[in-house]
């Protein structure tokens, strides 16, 4: 999976109880700030980790002010800024929990009210956050702010399937993402029953429905794409076996080569 579909599969949740930016992602910013409310907690706020993830980073710049920079995933970061002087918890080197306060909303650095700026990078890039962010059912979200910037809400749901061990003697398919549907019928229309988990699960049938090729596991079918960056297919392998008939009647070679091509098995005639 690339970086952007790591990010989706994490579902990271705004660091803030109170969804309200007073800035958005563009070009001269690179990402959102986040304002306050008085009847939402007030300026002095908790700012809490996106997902879990590791301290990359942490301390005073003259531009983010009180900073902490999150690792939640190869190439996936966030960055919350301008927390309060002393009200950092977490140091470098520290793995973090989704929802684990990690500072105080302040006006550290370059700002001019009380704020938290946050950032999601890519591979070292800064993307637009909102795409990849969710208010959580915790969150509370300002009016304009869902209007204007189409906030996008994680409700958490049911994992289904049971992964099995790698077995080649019969088809199977890997699953790569925790966000993939599984679906009671082979189609975009199928119910769905909730994601499927991540690992190895045995295939029970193949068909192809609404541009894709689905594929039935435990009983769910789940859909992938013709690049497999979803799922990879796993076709069994025939085991072959050679074998060497030697001092032997010719009824007995006969019986044995019979045997041999009805179990698909490689066979070698020594004459004396």
């Amino acid at each position: 999976m690339g970086s952007r579909e790591v990010a989706l599969s994490l579902h990271l949740q705004y660091p803030k109880t109170y969804i309200a930016f007073t800035r958005g992602f563009s070009s001269s910013h690179k990402g959102v700030d986040m304002g306050w409310n008085s009847q939402q907690g007030g300026p002095h706020v908790p700012v809490f980790a996106p997902a879990d993830g590791t301290v990359v980073s942490a301390g005073y710049d003259s531009s983010y002010g009180n900073y902490v920079q999150i690792e939640h995933a190869k190439g996936v970061r966030t960055l919350m800024a301008h927390m309060a002087n002393n009200s950092l918890t977490v140091r470098v080197g520290q793995a973090v929990k989704r929802g684990q306060t990690v500072g105080i909303q302040g006006s550290t650095g370059n700002s001019t009210g009380y704020h938290v700026h946050y950032e999601v990078r890519l591979d070292g890039v800064k993307v637009d956050p909102v795409p990849l962010t969710f208010a959580y059912p915790t969150q509370v979200v300002n009016a304009y702010t869902e209007k204007e910037y189409g906030i996008k809400h994680y409700t958490p749901t049911t994992f289904v399937g049971t992964p099995v061990e790698r077995n080649p003697k019969v088809n199977q398919i890997k699953v790569l993402t925790n966000t993939l549907r599984a679906r009671s019928e082979p189609n975009l229309k199928g119910k769905i029953n909730g994601y499927i988990r991540t690992g190895i699960y045995d295939v029970h049938g193949i068909t192809d429905a609404d541009g894709y090729r689905w594929y039935q596991v435990d009983d769910y079918w789940i859909a992938n794409n013709k690049e497999e960056t979803w799922c990879n297919y796993l076709p069994k392998t025939e085991t072959k076996y050679t074998v060497s008939i030697l001092h032997v009647t010719e009824d007995q070679r006969d019986d044995i080569a019979d045997f041999c091509q009805q179990n698909k098995m490689e066979y070698v005639v020594h004459e004396e």
